[in-house]
């Protein structure tokens, strides 16, 4: 699809899943596109929400910690402050790759991460959160190696786990994967590496004391987080029928696992600031009537009852858990 600014078009023009993330999409629009540089190596997908106080910010750090040929791939998810003109002023200003698009309407993180895969130029597909700020110089050369040098089906820079883990020690999930796993796991725990759930949202360095190590685990966090095209052709898209919000890397990693792939976790150097983070800010208007429609409509809402999506769980309780291991 030939994208120009003022372009517009819809989820479903360049992102192979049967329905689209809700039924209220409107189109999206291409605000700012530059192609004036070589193809990227890697682009960098980046959904935007309410980020207007530190946006500038994130991308100052990430610009200057990429090593690698790249282009930024930014949608703004229907941001109801001055996000998308800040953004739009930002890059008037930088002469990088990039593709800005956005909507009127939010689709929420996980469908932002597709529309950004499937409008991305790059062969390798990194995600990271608006709210992330990298201070980490060649951070994404690390986790490239990391990918190319073992059969994972992704690599995250933040955190990776068991499935053991996957749902908290309070979850239905533990009882039934006492019954796979092994009993030091039972015994002992996971023993998770990096930052899990609440612990990233510390604002302070995160990733320093494990620095350059490459660890292998039954599953990983977004954030930032590392596939590439030929991985997104063989397992597929993020689920948003499923997964409209959170759990979407463990399902795509469960896919992976299918095939005969791991996780891959190799720590970065970030903060996240819980005060700017788009999981605590109060939804409001159509963001949150959307929210609403997906959370009873979706698959999501009997997830956050029974600890599970049923068929997530059965294809967990069908896993050996594993701690994760250095490689």
């Amino acid at each position: 699809m030939n994208l120009k600014v003022g372009t517009k078009f819809n989820y479903n023009d360049l992102v192979p899943v049967k329905q689209p993330p809700h039924p209220f999409l409107e189109p999206f629009e291409v605000i700012s596109i530059n192609k004036s540089d070589s193809k990227p190596n890697v682009s960098v997908i980046i959904p935007v929400f309410n980020k207007e106080r530190i946006i500038c910010n994130m991308l100052d750090n990430l610009i200057a910690s990429l090593t690698t040929n790249y282009e930024l791939v930014i949608i703004d998810d229907a941001s109801s402050d001055n996000s998308k003109e800040i953004i739009t002023n930002y890059l008037k200003n930088k002469n990088i790759r990039h593709i800005f698009i956005s909507t009127s309407v939010p689709i929420f993180e996980t469908a932002c991460d597709n529309l950004g895969f499937f409008i991305a130029e790059g062969f390798y597909l990194l995600e990271i959160q608006s709210d992330i700020i990298i201070h980490d110089k060649g951070f994404d050369k690390r986790m490239i190696d990391a990918l190319n040098n073992n059969k994972f089906s992704s690599v995250s820079g933040r955190s990776c786990h068991s499935w053991f883990d996957v749902l908290g020690p309070k979850s239905k999930i533990i009882s039934i994967l006492k019954l796979k796993s092994p009993i030091s796991l039972i015994l002992f725990g996971t023993g998770s590496k990096g930052y899990v759930g609440k612990n990233l949202y510390n604002n302070i360095l995160v990733g320093s004391p494990l620095l350059g190590e490459v660890y292998e685990a039954d599953t990983n966090c977004r954030g930032p987080w590392l596939i590439n095209k030929y991985l997104l052709k063989k397992i597929g898209p993020l689920d948003t029928d499923k997964f409209f919000l959170g759990y979407d890397d463990h399902d795509f990693n469960l896919r992976g696992s299918e095939l005969g792939f791991r996780s891959g976790y190799t720590p970065v150097i970030m903060t996240c600031d819980k005060n700017n983070s788009s999981s605590f800010q109060v939804k409001k208007n159509k963001n949150k009537e959307i929210y609403d429609y997906l959370f009873k409509n979706k698959s999501i809402s009997s997830f956050k009852r029974i600890f599970g999506y049923n068929e997530l769980l059965y294809k967990i309780k069908n896993q050996t858990a594993t701690k994760p291991k250095k490689i």
